[in-house]
């Protein structure tokens, strides 16, 4: 089965409740592999303890802005699936968590998988990253996550 490498970034998004950062819905027949996540906040000095998880859903969330992603190899083509940002309706239906750590905004969070811990998702089992509190103020947040569809 063919891999084709992305990143999709949210960049520089103003964040000031809980809610759903980043979602990505495979194609039907798209599987796709998540590699890495990295969430890092870009204007707060101020210590504060965050919790972020990574979840697989059943239905995807509502609002948000639409996020392109880039094909890491040249001419690799479109991501056949549709992927949003900071979504004002979370995610829903069968919802499994599958990372979860709270940390330090000021050092973000950062996910690598080994060969035997990525992520897979489906059109039917959607990816999800997702701030679990409120920000003592609002931040700037920027995600990036790298995968890879199947097929």
């Amino acid at each position: 089965m063919a891999k084709r490498p992305f990143t999709a970034i949210m960049s520089a998004q103003t964040v000031s409740a809980s809610g759903d950062l980043i979602e990505i819905i495979p194609a039907v027949n798209k599987p796709i592999k998540i590699k890495w996540v990295r969430i890092t906040q870009e204007d707060s000095e101020t210590s504060e303890q965050l919790p972020v998880e990574f979840v697989r859903a059943t239905s995807g969330g509502s609002g948000g802005s639409a996020v392109t992603a880039v094909p890491l190899s040249p001419g690799g083509g479109a991501f056949s699936g549709t992927i949003s940002m900071v979504a004002t309706g979370a995610a829903s239906g069968t919802v499994s968590v599958l990372w979860r750590e709270g940390g330090n905004k000021i050092n973000g969070w950062d996910w690598l998988a080994t060969p035997e811990t990525e992520i897979a998702a489906t059109s039917s089992a959607l990816f999800v990253a997702r701030l679990l509190a409120n920000p003592g103020s609002a931040l700037t947040l920027t995600a990036t996550v790298a995968f890879d569809e199947q097929g």
